[in-house]
């Protein structure tokens, strides 16, 4: 038995969401994945975001679970007319848009094809938190799945990487800072507040990598070279700005870093995939969640300011905000109340030490972790359960949305807590 999924192209995080949440479904029914992806033609026939390319060796992954690689002589001929349809169905909706001012269904330019089955596991036609919370999210998360590179391909990354000078047996952290430089390269796009939101100072960050680097660590930071650049330091890549930058090391260096480093992301979506530990800064969302994947990975959320009150919101305040539909990490452009305050330089610094102190052994949440996870799950069950929410979202939307809550196998830093709580 196999499944048919077309990844979400749109932009490398959901890709690699939907890639990730496919193998562990089919590991899950015992089933095997085909993935199918229509190519990227000129505008408007582009699947990319904004069309500035799908990461090819994305689609190249390999795992047991995957029935058909993309060489495969089927799955080309697939491609091919899964794109000629396409063009027919974009063709149509941009008539419909341009001349008749009608949005149509986003299956018009985008395919769908599996992708609500992969979060509602095909079985649940009804939108039951209760039900779906024993579906085992956590454990499927938790439980490792190999995933990994085209063999070729990992063999090609690994001679560039020693080009890059980083010494054959010398571990490396992959740092990420959103912000508004990559969407610079898009004519007439403007960032929107939830977007803003996201963005963050690499220059915040310069402790943690002396802290890192002085441990015997590499740094990589990875993005695009629109990007603020870091200040030259020992054992630090600032990658973007170098001739090895590509698909290709993109995704490697993901694969092969001891862990990942910085602002939930697109990019930080493929260390989930290779399942790497994941260390977030920075955190903003509509459910105040602890961070998906291993237990050990660690997070901490952005400060909230009340403009009304005259100070920060402590964290159980910002919880129950959101329970009463306050969307305040997202809206804080349109809601003059709140202002959104990064995380300080010895904020991360504290969370990384934190994590390097306990990751290498067999971690524990603290009380103080294990109450709270507790009460942002019940908290976000309360938020996905209203009508307001729910009536937001596609179906498809909310099943994701339940995977995420319930997949929270991770913590918010405990010293992060104990101060904000």
């Amino acid at each position: 038995m196999f499944k048919i999924v077309t990844p979400w192209t749109g932009a490398i995080g959901n890709m690699s969401e939907d890639i990730y949440t496919s193998l562990l479904t089919a590991r899950r029914e015992k089933k095997k994945v085909i993935f199918l992806y229509p190519y990227d033609l000129f505008k408007p026939f582009h699947f990319s975001k904004f069309g500035l390319g799908v990461n090819k060796e994305l689609k190249k992954i390999e795992s047991e679970y995957i029935l058909l690689s993309q060489n495969n002589p089927l799955v080309v001929l697939c491609n091919l007319i899964l794109t000629c349809i396409y063009v027919v169905l974009i063709s149509i909706e941009c008539f419909f848009r341009i001349f008749f001012k009608i949005k149509l269904p986003i299956w018009f330019r985008f395919p769908v094809l599996g992708r609500t089955g992969i979060y509602a596991r095909n079985r649940q036609k009804v939108f039951d938190l209760d039900e779906i919370e024993k579906w085992g999210w956590e454990e499927d998360f938790e439980n490792f799945i190999s995933i990994k590179m085209d063999k070729n391909s990992y063999q090609k990354a690994k001679k560039i990487k020693f080009k890059m000078g980083i010494p054959e047996n010398s571990w490396f952290v992959c740092l990420h800072t959103r912000d508004s430089g990559y969407y610079t390269q898009v004519a007439d796009y403007k960032e929107g507040a939830n977007k803003i939101t996201r963005n963050t100072d690499i220059n915040n960050y310069i402790k943690v990598i002396k802290y890192i680097t002085d441990k015997g660590g590499w740094v990589i930071r990875l993005g695009n070279n629109k990007m603020k650049k870091l200040p030259k330091m020992k054992n630090l890549i600032d990658y973007p700005f170098t001739i090895f930058k590509s698909y290709l090391m993109d995704i490697f260096l993901l694969q092969e870093c001891k862990f990942f480093l910085g602002n939930p992301s697109g990019i930080a979506e493929v260390a989930t995939m290779f399942q790497k530990p994941c260390v977030y800064v920075n955190s903003v969302s509509d459910i105040i969640l602890p961070p998906t994947g291993k237990k050990n990975n660690l997070s901490i959320y952005s400060h909230v300011y009340s403009n009304l009150k005259k100070r920060f919101l402590s964290l159980t305040e910002i919880v129950e905000e959101t329970k009463n539909n306050k969307d305040i990490y997202q809206l804080q452009n349109t809601i003059p109340e709140y202002k959104i305050v990064e995380n300080s330089e010895d904020e991360i610094l504290d969370l990384v030490k934190e994590f390097m102190e306990k990751k290498d052994q067999n971690f524990e949440p603290t009380d103080i972790q294990k109450n709270f996870n507790k009460k942002t799950k019940l908290a976000g069950k309360e938020i996905l359960r209203r009508k307001v929410y729910s009536e937001k979202f596609s179906k498809m939307e909310k099943f994701r949305k339940a995977k995420l809550l319930f997949s929270t196998n991770g913590s918010l830093g405990n010293n992060y807590l104990e101060k904000n709580l």
